[in-house]
């Protein structure tokens, strides 16, 4: 498993997360979260998406990603809220979306919420994509300022 704690000193570099099916997720990294401890959330910009055979299926602005070892997925059958644990102990609940980036194991959750190890709420989205295959680790695409 790769040392995901070394994110925080790839602040302002592009980076490329390559999911275990072969799809991958590129943005600049613009932060993480919480500011102490193992990173549960990476914070990046000028996202996109490519499926495993290159294609590119979508971009955002902006995406939260969980950079940890997704353990299980659940759904709840009374809300068909989806529930995305990691080893790390961060949680990731919402509502499950379709839309073309299911095509590379990627779910789009809206009014999703992302909760820390101790259970506390980190971040809020409208909309939210979240990897179904575990990550197989990252590398840097650029050097900081895009170099």
């Amino acid at each position: 498993m790769p040392d995901y704690a070394k994110l925080r000193d790839m602040v302002s570099h592009r980076l490329t997360f390559d999911v275990d099916n072969g799809a991958r997720i590129v943005g600049y990294l613009g932060g993480t979260k919480p500011a102490q401890g193992p990173v549960q959330i990476a914070l990046l910009s000028a996202v996109r998406f490519f499926g495993a055979d290159g294609t590119l299926l979508g971009t955002c602005p902006e995406l939260s990603v969980v950079p940890n070892l997704l353990v299980s997925v659940t759904r709840d059958p009374a809300t068909s809220q989806l529930t995305f644990e990691y080893d790390s102990g961060a949680k990731v609940v919402g509502a499950p979306d379709s839309d073309a980036l299911a095509a590379a194991g990627l779910q789009t959750l809206r009014d999703a919420v992302i909760h820390g190890a101790n259970g506390r709420v980190l971040e809020r989205h409208e909309r939210l994509v979240v990897a179904l295959h575990p990550f197989g680790g990252y590398r840097v695409t650029e050097g900081p300022g895009g170099f």
